[in-house]
């Protein structure tokens, strides 16, 4: 069983080292290469991985670090600067989506729960390929960039009521038997327990081991507190990703959070990178064999409201095709939230496993035509690709992306008196 593992690991980042470089050499950015990565070592490939399982529950580690990262870059005063942009980009792009998805899947013969819950999944787009895909070609200060971030930070907040409200949309009949007093006062102590844990205990705790502890110490200790949470909230009967957000949220305006920052974003890369390769291992080929034809119809059908939408959207804020055209091919996929919706769905008996497999089949396979599509728009446009206009920018607002790369800071321009001021002085 050791050996196996170990020879599982060799395999994995045996495949990383392969796979992530040749698809970034060729442009079409890193989750493609673990997907790749991840179909080639499953067991409907080569079969290479003996406990392929472990993969994907390692992967459920990178979905509760990057919720912990997204909570602790959105302080709540960063989120009141930049709350017009999202609200504005966000909000009209997932409630649009959202609506039009869900009518045509409600067309299509699907119940109303069914409907709306794949329609959220299809609105979410991939934080980690658009975001790594902006850096990386070096287009997070154009307008279009600066648009998809606004986009995805609502879809990083909307996630958590998305995913609060999936167990109580779930079908159970309440009787006595389900539910009984106990258990409602046990989920009512958890709660208050852990919000009264969380306003007076967990920053002195933190605070004491920062300042008399070694770093490791302080680094394993801000974990603790957020498996911990994660847990909490599992038991009450929500997402582990929510807790790990609220952590996140609670550490956002305290001295050490870069230093919990510098530790946490480099191992959630690591881990979303295995919760996409986890993803290419539990791809049924011969399933998408016998379905191919309508998972590419379904997955063209969904890509090109989101892309109308998102081209219009771009246009109308823009006045500029070029960059409604970046701005809709960037963000038209699906996403790794869209898959956790899934998930969560179908863990709750509210969607079938038909649907769920056809669903992860189609966000799959956006996946992977987006990196090409992208680097396609991007050779056609790149002499077209106009500057993002810095008024639109908060004082000095610090754009973190949801990876591994630096923060880019944007400078709000000096005015024509400011300048003047400044010469005559």
């Amino acid at each position: 069983m050791k050996e196996s593992l170990i020879l599982d690991m060799f395999y994995f980042f045996g495949a990383s080292a392969l796979c992530v470089p040749f698809f970034k050499t060729l442009g079409l950015g890193s989750v493609l290469g673990y997907i790749v990565g991840g179909i080639i070592l499953g067991e409907h490939a080569f079969g290479l991985l003996k406990n392929g399982t472990h993969i994907q529950e390692i992967s459920e580690i990178g979905i509760i670090l990057l919720l912990f990262v997204i909570g602790l870059e959105l302080s709540t005063e960063r989120l009141s600067r930049l709350k017009e942009n999202i609200l504005k980009d966000g909000l009209t792009q997932f409630s649009i989506t959202t609506v039009l998805v869900g009518c045509i899947l409600k067309m299509c013969g699907l119940d109303t729960i069914p409907s709306f819950l794949l329609a959220i999944a299809i609105a979410l787009s991939s934080t980690a390929f658009a975001l790594v895909h902006l850096k990386e070609t070096n287009q997070l200060t154009k307008s279009y960039g600066q648009s998809s971030i606004s986009i995805l930070l609502f879809q990083d907040l909307i996630i958590i009521p998305a995913l609060t409200i999936i167990p109580f949309l779930a079908s159970t009949t309440i009787t006595n038997d389900t539910i009984t007093m106990s258990m409602v006062m046990q989920k009512v102590l958890l709660s208050g327990g852990m919000i009264l844990f969380a306003k007076y205990a967990l920053l002195p705790t933190l605070t004491w081991v920062h300042k008399s502890q070694s770093i490791e110490i302080f680094i394993a200790t801000t974990m603790l507190f957020i498996f911990a949470a994660a847990l909490c909230m599992q038991l009450i009967g929500l997402s582990k990703a929510v807790g790990a957000f609220l952590t996140g949220i609670f550490l956002s305006n305290t001295n050490f959070k870069t230093d919990i920052h510098k530790v946490t974003v480099p191992l959630k890369s690591m881990l979303m990178g295995v919760f996409f390769m986890g993803l290419g291992l539990a791809l049924d080929l011969s399933y998408i064999k016998e379905n191919f034809l309508q998972i590419v119809m379904v997955t063209t059908l969904f890509m090109s409201v989101k892309f109308g939408i998102l081209l219009l959207m771009g246009n109308y804020k823009f006045k500029n095709w070029t960059s409604s055209l970046k701005l809709g091919v960037l963000l038209s996929q699906g996403g790794e939230f869209g898959l956790l919706i899934i998930t969560s769905a179908l863990g709750h008996k509210l969607i079938t496993s038909q649907l769920a497999e056809m669903a992860t089949a189609c966000i799959t396979l956006s996946l992977c035509v987006t990196p090409l599509l992208a680097k396609a728009c991007d050779h056609f446009s790149m002499e077209s690709l106009e500057v993002q206009p810095q008024q639109s920018n908060d004082e000095g607002e610090e754009i973190i992306a949801n990876d591994n790369s630096k923060v880019i800071p944007l400078v709000k321009p000096e005015s024509t008196s400011e300048v003047k001021e400044k010469t005559a002085a």
